[in-house]
């Protein structure tokens, strides 16, 4: 009776197969546990999750406003002999700068509606008249969004990724296929192999610039490990 076997798809990443009893495993330096074939803890993975900032954009009506201003407020610190990132001066620091970091972005609300966002690259601290700043350092892409209305608010705040202004919800059709084999090596080891492929159509979530996309995808998944029985 076979209890588990431990692959390594494409020669890299670990997987785990439970079929009977509990387990335990190491997983990309971090441990699964698992009872009956269901994840419990996943102990030493990051604990980060992607947070984002909202912010009013004010004094500007458009993002083309929004572009024009950061454009002149990065070429007048490069001629002072500054940065030429795109920066934006916040009295308050934020705090869970790792989940910011993390992929998060920085949303803009113009007048009245949330319309676009700019990645986070790095939060740096810096002195305005003696008192200290943050300096929240943006990519220099603006990043359209579904528009959404959002009340006026003061400063920046936390902007959970649930709550950001996105895609829609898409269902594509997709086809699994696959196969595999075992060759025994002793009583008790044996050999696998395993081909797996997924055939989808790429989903465009209703978003106007990945319409060129939609495309069918194929995504071939190999892989060969060992086993015990017991």
């Amino acid at each position: 009776m076979k209890i588990w076997s431990i692959s390594w798809p494409h020669g890299v990443a670990q997987s785990v197969r439970i079929e009977r009893r509990a387990a335990a495993f190491l997983c990309g330096g971090g441990g699964l546990f698992i009872f009956n074939g269901r994840v419990l803890r996943h102990r030493g993975s990051p604990n980060s999750v992607t947070l984002h900032l909202i912010k009013l954009c004010v004094g500007a009506d458009s993002i083309e406003d929004l572009a024009d201003w950061q454009k002149k407020r990065a070429a007048e610190r490069k001629k002072k002999g500054g940065t030429a990132d795109v920066l934006h001066i916040t009295r308050m620091t934020p705090k869970r700068a790792e989940e910011l970091l993390d992929g998060g972005s920085l949303y803009w609300v113009i007048k009245g509606q949330i319309a676009v966002r700019q990645p986070l690259l790095a939060l740096k601290p810096v002195v305005r008249e003696g008192v200290p700043h943050c300096a929240l350092v943006l990519g220099p892409k603006l990043v359209p969004t579904v528009r959404r209305t959002h009340r006026a608010f003061q400063g920046w705040r936390y902007f959970d990724p649930k709550d950001a202004p996105g895609a829609s919800m898409q269902g594509r059709a997709a086809f699994v296929y696959g196969g595999g084999a075992d060759y025994k090596l002793t009583q008790r080891f044996f050999l696998r192999a395993e081909y797996r492929g997924l055939v989808y159509n790429s989903p465009t979530f209703d978003l106007a610039p990945l319409n060129n996309l939609d495309r069918v995808t194929h995504r071939a998944e190999p892989s060969i490990g060992f086993g015990y029985r017991f």
